[in-house]
């Protein structure tokens, strides 16, 4: 399965997470591939000097968004709604190199 589709997946369970009965084996089992990537992916965007700074920011819009409402749901659904963009994203990325004739390096 492609990472794109992985990511598109979690998603997915994110965003439907008020209902999915069984959220948490759907989601462990897509959350897998990118979470031993969060901080590989990070440090690629803003330099491992900033790692630490970057991460921190990461986490503190998910905490913030729980003490603004209260439960977690909006940052499941923003999270949810993220990982959506992004495998959109990276789907289109992964298009457009194989029209020009390209391998992605991530394929």
């Amino acid at each position: 399965m492609s990472y794109a589709a992985v990511i598109g997946m979690e998603g997915v369970c994110c965003m439907l997470l008020h209902l999915l009965h069984s959220f948490s084996l759907l989601y462990g089992y897509f959350d897998g591939a990118y979470v031993a990537l969060i901080p590989v992916v990070t440090s690629d965007v803003v330099g491992s000097s900033y790692l630490t700074s970057a991460l921190g920011v990461v986490y503190l819009i998910g905490g913030w968004l729980v003490d603004i409402t209260g439960n977690y749901a909006a940052t499941f659904s923003l999270s949810g709604a993220s990982f959506m963009v992004s495998s959109v994203i990276l789907a289109a990325a992964m298009l457009a190199g194989r029209l020009r004739g390209a391998a992605p390096r991530w394929s």
